[in-house]
């Protein structure tokens, strides 16, 4: 994917009013850096990772932002997959919680401005299913 490639998304920022939306521009080096941020170092489900980008952004991710952030980030080396579980790597972990001060926003900035001074590099998407990703959903209506 080219990370010129456009999707606009639409968040929440705690800090202006709770009429006011903060418009983000998300680029493919921001999706992953949106993904990235929603893996900690135990394993995390899907549907997890469904709950907390939608916590960061109040949106869900799309099945192919999903498989493009995961096959980039496993390529990358920061995030591994293990059955149905992703986790952060050693270089995962150790690159967030060097990031991981100031507001959300903040964080997912300093992500995106780390991942796009990355060399780009080729990656196979990752294997999830539209099936997997409506299962977890459904997880998380509940």
């Amino acid at each position: 994917m080219k990370k010129e490639n456009r999707k606009k998304r639409f968040a929440t920022n705690a800090s202006v009013d709770s009429e006011q939306k903060l418009k983000i521009s998300m680029t493919d080096t921001k999706i992953y850096a949106w993904i990235f941020l929603t893996v900690h170092e135990q394993p995390t489900f899907l549907n997890e990772v469904l709950w907390r980008a939608d916590g960061i952004n109040h949106a869900i991710p799309m099945l192919e932002e999903l498989q493009n952030s995961f096959g980039w980030l496993q390529a990358q080396g920061f995030v591994r997959k293990v059955g149905k579980e992703y986790l952060l790597t050693e270089t995962g972990a150790t690159l967030k919680k060097s990031i991981s001060h100031g507001n959300i926003f903040s964080v997912l900035d300093k992500i995106t401005e780390k991942f796009s001074q990355l060399p780009e590099i080729g990656f196979t998407p990752d294997a999830i299913t539209e099936k997997e990703l409506d299962a977890a959903y459904k997880l998380n209506r509940k």
